[in-house]
């Protein structure tokens, strides 16, 4: 795994981190309890939803809070740095952002320093949600959007004056993926037996998934259900 010697964070980002950081020590202690108690959950969706009634935060804030530490998450699971470390890291990008006045922080830099180390320290939920969004993305594509377009197109004679002599129906299958971060899209003309192809292959993986899922839970293993996309 890649080591991170120098840690930056996104412009974008620093607000929502310095405003948890900065959180009165009631709120503070109420996000750590509800995340604490949130360890059924496998994905940014089902955390938001379980954290959202025992927090006073509007829900964009605590996704932007989510989003913030699952990645913080990613990136110390990648850089193989204990939290130790990354902390030390995370506060050293604080330092050096140039939209932080230290004048402002005064002491507060232990402060910060503890309630990084607590919120890093939650393997479940935050750690676990951080894998499952780092393996899904480690796709080369993950499917965006799909749909099917059916349309006639008439074969004519030579005279085209003339009525059709025949006409095919075909469907144009539009799959739009995610390819790193970009969108990409691409068609496949499908006749009626390719539909039966796919079909068949669609059932069956649906049925290869629910025999492992049923093999899983029966280990006691939970299952990720909901997109992370």
């Amino acid at each position: 795994m890649p080591h991170i010697s120098r840690l930056s964070i996104p412009k974008s980002d620093f607000p929502t981190l310095i405003d948890v950081l900065n959180l009165n020590e009631s709120d503070f202690r109420k996000l750590l309890e509800a995340i604490r108690e949130a360890t059924s959950a496998l994905s940014r969706l089902q955390l938001e939803t379980q954290l959202a009634p025992s927090l006073e935060a509007p829900r964009h804030k605590l996704q932007d809070i989510l989003r913030l530490f699952i990645t913080l998450y990613r990136v110390q699971w990648e850089a193989n740095m204990s939290t130790q470390r990354f902390v030390d890291a995370v506060i050293e990008a604080i330092q050096r952002n140039p939209e932080q006045s230290l004048a402002s922080v005064g002491d507060k830099w232990d402060t910060y320093r503890h309630r990084l180390q607590a919120l890093m320290q939650f393997d479940e939920p935050l750690g676990i949600i951080a894998k499952v969004a780092e393996l899904t993305s480690a796709s080369a594509q993950t499917l965006h959007d799909a749909r099917i377009i059916t349309d006639i197109r008439p074969v004519f004679k030579s005279d085209p004056s003339e009525a059709p002599a025949a006409a095919l129906i075909l469907h144009d299958l539009v799959i739009t993926y995610h390819d790193d971060d970009r969108l990409k899209t691409f068609h496949v003309t499908l006749e009626d037996n390719d539909i039966q192809i796919l079909r068949t292959l669609l059932d069956r993986a649906e049925a290869k998934g629910k025999t492992l899922r049923s093999m899983l839970v029966g280990a006691q293993v939970a299952v990720v259900e909901e997109s992370l996309s």
